[in-house]
C-alpha cells in the first residue's frame, strides 16, 4: 500500500499535512458550527415559529371575523323580522283606526243628513202651512174682490 501511495503524484500523496488539514477542517467545522450554523439555524427556527404563530393568529382572526359576521347577519335578519312584525302590527292598528274613523264619519254624516232631512221636512211643512195660509188669504181677497164687483 505504501508503494501505491508513493506512486501517486505529489499533491495526492498521503503525508502528515493531510492530517493537519483534516484537523484544521474539523476545528473550522466546530467553530463554524458554534458561531455561524447554530445561530443561523436558531434564527431560522425562530422565524419559522413566528411565521407559524402569525398563520395561526390569522386563522384565529379569520374565524373570529367569520363568527362575528355570522352573528351580525343573524342580528340583521332578526332586526328585519322584528321591524316587519312591528310594521304589520302598525298597519293592522292603522286599519282598525281607519275603520273606526270611517265608521264614525259615516255615523256623523248620517246624523247630519238625518238632521238636514228633519230640518228640510220641518221647513217644507212650515212652508206648506204658510203657502196654505197665504193661498187662503189670496182666495179670500179674490172672493172679496169678485163679490164687491158683483155688488156694484
Amino acid at each position: 500500500m505504501e508503494e501505491l501511495m508513493n506512486s501517486l503524484p505529489g499533491p495526492m500523496q498521503l503525508n502528515h499535512t493531510l492530517f493537519i488539514i483534516a484537523a484544521l477542517f474539523l476545528v473550522l467545522l466546530v467553530i463554524l458550527n458554534q458561531w455561524l450554523f447554530k445561530p443561523l439555524v436558531s434564527v431560522l427556527d425562530e422565524r419559522q415559529r413566528l411565521i407559524e404563530e402569525g398563520a395561526e393568529a390569522q386563522r384565529s382572526s379569520s374565524k373570529t371575523v367569520e363568527e362575528s359576521l355570522a352573528r351580525y347577519q343573524e342580528r340583521v335578519i332578526e332586526a328585519r323580522r322584528t321591524a316587519q312584525s312591528k310594521r304589520n302590527a302598525i298597519l293592522k292598528e292603522s286599519e282598525m283606526v281607519r275603520g273606526e274613523v270611517v265608521a264614525s264619519a259615516k255615523e256623523q254624516a248620517l246624523a247630519l243628513v238625518q238632521a238636514a232631512a228633519t230640518e228640510i221636512e220641518a221647513k217644507v211643512t212650515e212652508t206648506r202651512e204658510a203657502l196654505t195660509a197665504e193661498s187662503r188669504q189670496l182666495a179670500n181677497r179674490i172672493v172679496d174682490a169678485v163679490l164687491s164687483r158683483a155688488g156694484n
